[in-house]
């Protein structure tokens, strides 16, 4: 079975980790090959790469959208795959039709998030690429599979509820391994000092100013914890949310860490991750700290809700504000034995629920169901 996924590889955030996971693992398996077509140089390329991943790009700084898609039918009749995998708005639009022209090959698409806003009418472009990656969702493509429950919800209001499967996001067991905590620190309680973290690109939906304005909320009213806060991440908004550290007079106490290929190794140094978005799919930043064994306070929204089931594997909040996430995090903070319990039984879920092997086997199930018997063996 051949797959070629379709991706744009512009960033390297959670959908790109997400797919340079997947491809990885469905790389290993002995009766599936994967071959990936990007938009853009740049991380994800690299590691596939490094993986002995077959890799093309067809780079979108240099052609329009008609040449990409020229090439891209013209790569889909030479490549010959099986299926093709869209992530992302362009790519499912110029990857199912590039599919069905190249020799009606059966194309299904990830949507690894919400979109943060739908276009208006008023600007005609946007709306035009929305209605286009809603048509070929609806008519083109054999299956939209959503991250999580939460995110198929939403889907239902633009699709049949028949053609979203679930499959939530599986972490690098392997890659991570080494950094996993043996065991949780003896007692957070009589630290000195405490690391606090976010770890996301710096644009609205992430709300790294609430992150901001947390700090400041525990300076004024729980001071007596020592915290430095370290933002992971890079983003159009840094400019903008280091000049707001500076106006709230905690810039002495916020760290802006910028893009750090090294987070699995820094993730484990912190006493507790905040996610702060506005909304999420299911976020690799969360499954992650999870593995890892650190502490997580995080907005209820999206898939976050069920991975940490309902607030018994991280602590939760439903009100995104600096005041209550502030309580939550003195709260973790004040009681290590509580917070200990929560990080390890986190962990081990995520160790038995959230693994790259099961999320691949689950793609590789709809891949199955696609062909149809073609490839109906014992090992599938």
């Amino acid at each position: 079975m051949h797959v070629v996924h379709i991706a744009s590889g512009d960033l390297w955030a959670g959908a790109e980790v997400q797919l340079h996971t997947l491809c990885k693992t469905l790389n290993k398996m002995p009766d599936i090959s994967v071959s990936v077509i990007l938009l853009n140089h740049g991380t994800l390329e690299n590691k596939l790469r490094e993986q002995n991943i077959c890799v093309e790009v067809l780079d979108e700084t240099e052609l329009n959208s008609a040449r990409i898609f020229i090439r891209l039918i013209k790569a889909l009749k030479r490549l010959k795959p099986d299926i093709v995998h869209t992530h992302r708005n362009k790519e499912n639009i110029l990857g199912s039709i590039a599919a069905k022209i190249a020799g009606n090959i059966p194309s299904l698409r990830t949507v690894h998030g919400a979109p943060e806003h739908r276009p208006s009418i008023k600007k005609p472009h946007q709306y035009l690429l929305y209605l286009l990656d809603w048509l070929t969702a609806r008519y083109l493509q054999s299956k939209i599979i959503a991250v999580s429950e939460d995110l198929k919800t939403q889907l239902t209001k633009s699709y049949p509820e028949n053609k979203i499967e679930v499959i939530e996001n599986g972490v690098d067991i392997e890659a991570l391994a080494c950094h996993i905590k043996k065991q949780a620190p003896n007692s957070l309680s009589n630290k000195k000092s405490y690391k606090i973290g976010l770890v996301g690109r710096l644009v609205p939906v992430k709300r790294v100013d609430i992150f901001i304005a947390t700090a400041k909320y525990m300076r004024d009213h729980y001071s007596e914890f020592n915290i430095q806060y370290h933002i992971f991440g890079d983003g159009p908004l840094r400019a903008e949310l280091e000049q707001l550290s500076i106006s709230l007079n905690i810039n002495d106490i916020i760290k802006f860490e910028g893009h750090r290929t090294d987070i699995h190794s820094q993730t484990p140094t912190l006493d507790a991750l905040i996610i702060t978005s506005d909304h999420e799919g299911l976020p690799i930043t969360l499954l992650e700290a999870m593995t890892l064994g650190v502490p997580v306070i995080a907005h209820s929204v999206g898939g976050i809700t069920i991975a940490c089931k309902n607030g018994a594997l991280c602590w939760l909040v439903t009100k995104n504000s600096a005041e209550e996430i502030s309580q939550n995090l003195a709260r973790c903070l004040s009681n290590p034995k509580e917070s200990q319990a929560l990080a390890i039984r986190a962990s081990q879920h995520a160790l038995h629920h959230y693994s790259a092997d099961e999320n691949a086997k689950s793609y590789k199930g709809y891949y199955k169901k696609l062909l149809g018997r073609r490839f109906d063996s014992p090992s599938l």
